[in-house]
């Protein structure tokens, strides 16, 4: 197998050193708005400041641009427009293969706005959605690709940021401030969708990798606390992500092959109109290993994903603008295994998702947008084990079908250069199909589940921002939730305030209540009693709630460097918890159980919402964008997360590791004879505390032959602190034949082969509690081709 997968690798290498290079030029171009109507800006100006002489162009009646002739290199944007701020675009990466092509969105400034910007060009990643002043984030595909172990996924990429904690090696799972990853919201185009991630489980939101290709993302937003009113159902975080428009004027084409996938994609105009399209798909490479016999992570498994986006857009004028777009994923593992005596043991898990919507958005005038958007999405888990026992074979067996319907319509207006306001109301309808049986014995069939039916939800906010001085604005809103099949509304007032000291330092400050619909399993299973007997009790389960409250400031230090600090805290409530604990032996660990500490599953036993929780913690960011060659992100993160169970006793939440920190950095040389070539080195460095257990109690286990854990000592330990250390090299060459762009990625994880441990078990051989480590050190090779 070694000799097959050198051969495989060769093949990458010789591909990367095939093509000769030279310089070839380029064209910059796109359209400038508004960043709150969408309106076009008209005579706007947009220049490359890193070239001689200077580059650049005006905005058309249109708002569009284009500057011909560039170079391939990094270059810095900087839109400039009568009473709106500058806004600058660092490090856009030029190639000779395609165009690029950009929408930026600039802001009006309010009167004698230039007080306090005159000097200093702040260059700050704040959230695209203006009403997201604290605790948010933006991030671009230049760094998707850049930062070492996101390894093309968006997903990951968050795991490199202040206030999240990734201590999982082989799944996508982050934890936001001490939350369980089950909090968090996914957003496509501006409608909620299902987890978007391969290999992911029920109830969960995450997975082993995003179905979101870097090929189709467009700059999206990242939000980790006190999230503005357009958001609901999310108590943890929220990923507003956006697809790009395809090139509207020329055929584009992108091929990449990694260890990992192969992943296409197409662009293009249609009709040689302004409409483009935008297609990508990716298929795993390890499924195509194992059909020509490598069966890389072991020969009795296999791993196979593939997925599908795309985005048609057509803006028509007078009538609008039109976006049909879409994400869908299959994904399946298989595991079997025979025994000696010829006894089979297996196990068959799959996760399909898809989503297909509709967006059109219209501009009434100048100031008053109105976007509607309709889509239907779905989500099927199966998961079939069967294993050995009583002679026979018996198992477990589990297929949960449910589909959305959901219609969001939202008014945009701006008063003026001080008030916009932004309006929004989803409709959801959901159907459900799940089934679910336990075989544990020839005697004892379980059904777990056995429903189908419908239900539906209404989500509706109001948000404004004023800007009550020149140096003050303040952000306000409301969301209502009802959800029918509990009838349970709920109102969530949002806040926060903003007030830049001088031309460098803002503070900041905000709340917000907060809530999440459980997952659905919880209203739904079967409660399972020691008789045998089932009972459906948690039908009429309350929503989880939150109330977060977070304060900070920044400070520009340079044009391309700064420093933010936040310190938040968090008090969840309505949190379910076991319901009826008579009878329950107080040794058991099940009085200490709550969802806080669950990221996927869920448990057959009657709940109520009596459970509580605390997080809070201090995170501090220093950044310095992409100017230049270099770049680096250090920022560290100390916090604590508290939760009360059944039996009331406050302890560490099993998210509680206390403390984070990354360091990021990455620089860029011009080699080669004709310096034409860009060798990428880029590094991450993480340390966190890992998550907490239960500890094992070795008498008890053995007298009872099987593992037993200590109620009173429920998540007191920690597992041993996680550290990892990624290394990327890229080198990026502009080929002359037919505009040609090739890049070649080397991705080595966990470089120092850190054996960062998952779970704890004991051995029932050596009487000692024992750790499973994680993966080791893992070398990721991908090629890429743009024409």
């Amino acid at each position: 197998m070694c000799k097959e997968v050198i051969k495989v690798l060769g093949v990458i290498f010789f591909m990367c050193a095939f093509y000769s290079t030279v310089s070839a030029q380029q064209t910059i171009r796109g359209k400038v708005v508004d960043k709150q109507t969408q309106a076009p800006i008209i005579g706007a100006t947009v220049i490359l400041e890193n070239t001689t002489p200077l580059k650049g162009d005006d905005t058309n009646r249109d708002g569009d641009f284009r500057i011909q002739h560039v170079k391939p290199d990094r270059y810095t944007i900087r839109v400039s427009y009568l009473g709106y701020k500058d806004e600058l675009l660092l490090g856009v990466i030029v190639g000779s293969g395609q165009e690029v092509v950009l929408t930026i969105e600039i802001t009006e400034a309010p009167t004698s706005m230039d007080e306090i910007i005159v000097g200093v060009d702040r260059v700050n990643p704040t959230p695209i959605n203006e009403m997201a002043q604290i605790s948010g984030r933006s991030f671009t595909v230049d760094e998707t690709k850049r930062f070492s172990a996101s390894g093309g996924d968006p997903l990951r990429l968050a795991s490199s940021f202040a206030g999240v904690i990734a201590t999982g090696d082989s799944d996508n799972e982050i934890i936001v401030r001490g939350n369980s990853s089950r909090g968090i919201l996914w957003m496509l185009e501006g409608i909620e969708i299902p987890s978007p991630n391969h290999f992911s489980n029920e109830g969960a939101s995450s997975g082993g990798i995003s179905m979101f290709s870097t090929q189709v993302i467009s700059r999206s937003d990242f939000l980790t606390g006190a999230f503005p009113a357009k958001y609901g159902n999310a108590t943890s975080g929220v990923f507003d992500i956006h697809l790009r428009n395809g090139n509207n004027e020329q055929r584009e084409t992108t091929l990449q092959f990694g260890v990992l996938g192969i992943d296409t994609s197409i662009e293009g105009p249609i009709n040689n109109s302004k409409a483009s399209y935008l297609f990508n798909y990716r298929y795993s490479t390890l499924a195509i290993f194992s059909a020509i016999g490598m069966n890389i992570i072991g020969e009795n498994e296999e791993n196979i994903f593939q997925d599908l986006s795309f985005k048609v857009h057509a803006p028509t004028g007078k009538e609008g603008t039109f976006s049909l777009f879409g994400l869908g994923g299959l994904s399946k593992n298989t595991y079997s295994y025979t025994f000696r005596s010829g006894e089979k043991e297996s196990s068959i898990f799959g996760f399909n998702m898809g989503v297909i919507g509709l967006s059109h958005k219209y501009l009434i005038n100048n100031t008053t947008s109105i976007n509607t958007t309709i889509s239907i999405s779905g989500t099927k888990a199966e998961d079939t084990e069967q294993y050995p026992a009583y002679g026979g074979t018996y198992g477990n067996e589990l297929n949960f079908l449910r589909t959305y319907v959901r219609g969001a319509i939202h008014l945009n207006k701006k008063f003026s250069s001080k008030l916009f306001v932004t309006n929004g109301i989803t409709l959801s309808k959901l159907n459900y199909n799940f089934e679910a049986v336990d075989n544990t014995s020839p005697t004892i069939r379980t059904i777990l589940f056995d429903d189908q039916g419908d239900s539906h939800s209404v989500n509706a906010f109001t948000s404004w921002k004023y800007q009550l001085s020149p140096r003050l604005s303040l952000v306000n809103g409301l969301h209502y939730t009802f959800f029918a099949l509990n009838e349970e509304s709920i109102i969530e007032p949002r806040s926060s305030i903003k007030y830049s000291v001088n031309s460098r330092t803002s503070a900041f400050i905000g709340l917000g209540q907060h809530s999440k619909i459980e997952s659905l399993e919880y209203y739904l299973g079967n409660v399972m009693y020691e008789d045998g007997s089932t009972k459906k009790s948690n039908k009429d389960l309350e929503l989880s709630r939150s109330n977060h409250y977070v304060a900070g400031f920044d400070i520009a230090l340079k044009k391309q460097t700064y420093f933010k600090t936040e310190i938040y805290y968090q008090y969840l409530y309505n949190v379910p918890i076991l319901k009826n604990i008579n009878g329950i032996d107080p040794s058991d660990i099940e009085l200490a159980f709550s969802t806080i500490n669950l990221s996927e599953g869920y448990l057959a036993k009657e709940l109520k919402n009596g459970g509580t929780g605390e997080n809070y913690g201090v995170e501090v960011t220093l950044e310095q964008k992409f100017l230049g060659d270099s770049y680096f992100l250090i920022n560290a993160t100390i916090y604590d997360s508290k939760y009360t169970g059944s039996d009331g006793l406050n302890r560490d939440s099993r998210y509680n590791g206390t403390f984070a920190y990354n360091i990021l950095a990455g620089k860029e040389y011009v080699i080669g004879n004709k310096k034409d070539r860009i060798l990428g080195l880029n590094l991450k460095v993480s340390h966190a505390g890992n998550k907490r257990y239960t500890p094992i109690s070795i008498p008890e286990s053995l007298s009872e032959g099987k593992e037993v854990r200590l109620l009173k000592n429920a998540y007191s330990r920690r597992y041993p602190n996680y550290f990892r250390m990624d290394v990327q090299l890229t080198i990026r060459r502009n080929v002359k034949v037919s505009k040609i762009t090739t890049e070649f990625r080397l991705d080595i994880q966990n470089f120092t082969n850190r054996n960062n441990p998952v779970v704890d078990y004991l051995n029932f051989n050596s009487y000692k509690v024992e750790f499973e480590d994680q993966l080791g050190i893992l070398p990721f090779m991908s090629y890429r081709i743009e024409f």
